[in-house]
C-alpha cells in the first residue's frame, strides 16, 4: 500500500522535545501516513555508536503514532572514505540498529563518492584510476551485501546523487543507469534504488540524458521515492545556502513540489507498478504548515492521477 510521507527535522529529545512532537501532529493533522528521520538531527549516534538512551526517548514519543518509517543516514556517510571506511560501516551498521529499534522498513543510504562534497577544498577534482574505482565499488557491494543479510527485513534503498559544477563525476550514483548497475551487482533482494526527483533533474541536465529512457531501457524499479523539486541548474559545491540560491534557482532547492520544473505527472505515469512510499523532501526553512499542506495535496493529486492507490 502507497503512503505519502515527509522527512520531519528532529531535535534533541532531552532538551526540546515538544516542537518534534508538535511537527508530528502538523503532518499527522494534514494527512501524511509516514515519515522519515534522520539519526543525526537526534544526536542518535556518537562516533559509530548508537545511543539507546536517544532512541529509548524516542520510542517513548513514536508509540502515539501510527507512521510508517523510514531513516536516512547521516549526510556525510560515505563507504568510500579514505581515512576511516570501517568507522562509517559502523555508523551505518548503527543507522541500520536505529530503523531496526524505531520499527523502520527503509534506510536510505548515501552511495560511496570517491570525493565527499566537504572534501572537494582538499582533494580538489576527482581522479582516481580504473582499479581504485573498482576497489571501491567492491567494498560497498560486499559490505551492503552482507548488511542485507544480517537485516533482512530492513530495505536499503540507495539514492542518486546530485552532480557539482567541475567536480563531476565524484560518484557513479550521480547517473541512474550506474546506480542500477550497482544494485544489480548486489543482487539483494532487500537493496534497490531509490529516486530523488530534485538529484535526477539536476543530473538530467547536467550530463545531458534522458532519464526517462534510461528508465525504461533498463526497466528500473525503485524501491523508495524522495519528492522534491528545483530548477534544474546545478551549483558549485561552495554554494551551500538554499534561501540565497532560491532567487536565481540555482541547485538542490527542495522546494514545495510543483513549484519547480521537474516533470511530475510524465514520470511518475512509468511507474504504475511501484510499491513503496513517496516522501517528500522540503529545505528547512520551507517546513512549515501551508507549505508542507501544498506539498502533501500536490503530490496526492499526481498519484491519483497516474497510480492506483489501495
Amino acid at each position: 500500500m502507497h503512503k505519502i510521507g515527509i522527512r520531519v527535522p528532529g531535535a534533541r529529545l532531552d532538551n526540546q522535545p515538544s516542537e518534534f512532537i508538535s511537527n508530528l501532529n502538523l503532518v499527522k493533522e494534514i494527512g501524511f501516513k509516514a515519515i522519515e528521520l534522520c539519526p543525526e538531527d537526534f544526536d542518535a549516534i556518537s562516533c559509530g555508536n548508537l545511543d539507546d538512551r536517544v532512541v529509548s526517548n524516542l520510542n517513548a514519543i513514536l508509540k502515539f503514532y501510527d507512521f510508517e518509517i523510514s531513516v536516512h543516514v547521516p549526510n556525510h556517510l560515505n563507504l568510500f572514505n579514505r581515512d576511516d571506511p570501517l568507522l562509517h560501516k559502523k555508523v551505518l551498521e548503527s543507522c541500520l540498529e536505529f530503523v531496526s529499534i524505531t520499527g523502520g522498513k527503509t534506510l536510505v543510504y548515501h552511495p560511496g563518492r570517491y570525493i565527499d562534497n566537504v572534501e572537494f577544498a582538499r582533494y580538489g577534482k576527482p581522479d582516481i584510476s580504473m582499479t581504485e574505482k573498482a576497489r571501491l565499488m567492491k567494498f560497498e557491494a560486499e559490505t551492503l551485501k552482507e548488511l542485507s543479510v544480517r537485516y533482512p527485513d530492513i530495505t536499503i534503498a540507495m539514492e542518486n546523487h546530485r552532480p557539482y559544477i567541475h567536480h563531476s563525476p565524484y560518484s557513479y550514483a550521480e547517473r541512474i543507469d550506474e546506480l542500477h548497475e550497482q544494485a544489480e551487482a548486489i543482487s539483494s533482494d532487500n537493496v534497490g534504488i531509490m529516486i530523488d526527483t530534485g538529484h535526477l533533474l539536476l543530473a538530467s541536465n547536467y550530463f545531458g540524458y534522458d532519464s526517462m529512457e534510461i528508465i525504461r531501457k533498463r526497466n528500473i524499479m525503485p524501491v523508495h521515492f524522495h519528492i522534491n523539486d528545483n530548477h534544474g541548474i546545478a551549483t558549485y559545491h561552495t554554494e551551500k545556502d538554499k534561501k540565497s540560491q532560491h532567487p536565481f534557482g540555482r541547485g538542490d532547492e527542495h522546494i514545495v513540489p510543483g513549484t519547480g520544473i521537474f516533470p511530475f505527472m510524465e514520470f511518475f505515469s512509468e511507474f504504475e507498478e511501484y510499491k513503496g512510499n513517496f516522501v517528500i523532501e522540503l529545505t528547512e526553512r520551507l517546513f512549515y504548515p501551508a507549505a508542507i499542506k501544498k506539498s502533501f495535496e500536490f503530490v496526492s493529486d499526481v498519484l491519483c492521477r497516474v497510480l492506483v492507490l489501495k
